[in-house]
């Protein structure tokens, strides 16, 4: 099993706030990223969920109360589970971001290999009040990986 964590430095550039406003020109952004992302998700800062997240419950067939009471964590691969929970209390305790690979269910009771990106939203005195949150499909991708590992190893 191959899973790769990276914690992910957020410079006074890049930092999310909660408080900035969405230009209008922004909508083409908006769209691209809609058409790129499988799910995005917030959690407050301790890491549970705010609100529902129509594209988290599509993307791993989780259902809403589940979402809310649980979190992510609860769709991660058994495999995996120990790593993704390392690596997000690391995460919630730094304050810093994360970046995994990981498996996730499906709503067809099968497993995704995912992306999860998630990055601290400060407020303007640098203190995080939520958690923003994405998922992106790296399946195919992940799969091609660990042939061509399999592939290597015989040789």
């Amino acid at each position: 099993m191959l899973m790769s964590t990276e914690h992910l430095n957020i410079n006074d550039s890049s930092e999310l706030h909660s408080d900035r406003e969405t230009p209008a020109s922004s909508e083409p952004y908006t769209l691209v990223l809609e058409s790129l992302l499988d799910a995005v998700w917030e959690t407050d800062k301790t890491g549970r969920p705010i609100g529902d997240s129509d594209t988290w419950r599509t993307y791993t067939g989780q259902k809403a109360d589940e979402w809310q009471r649980k979190g992510w964590l609860t769709a991660v691969h058994p495999d995996d589970l120990e790593h993704a929970q390392q690596s997000w209390t690391v995460s919630l305790t730094t304050q810093v971001a994360l970046a995994i690979e990981l498996r996730f269910s499906r709503p067809d009771g099968g497993w995704r290999w995912t992306n999860l990106r998630a990055a601290p939203a400060l407020n303007e005195h640098g203190v995080v009040e939520k958690w923003v949150g994405i998922c992106i499909d790296i399946h195919d991708r992940k799969q091609l990986e660990l042939r061509l590992i399999d592939a290597c190893l015989l040789y």
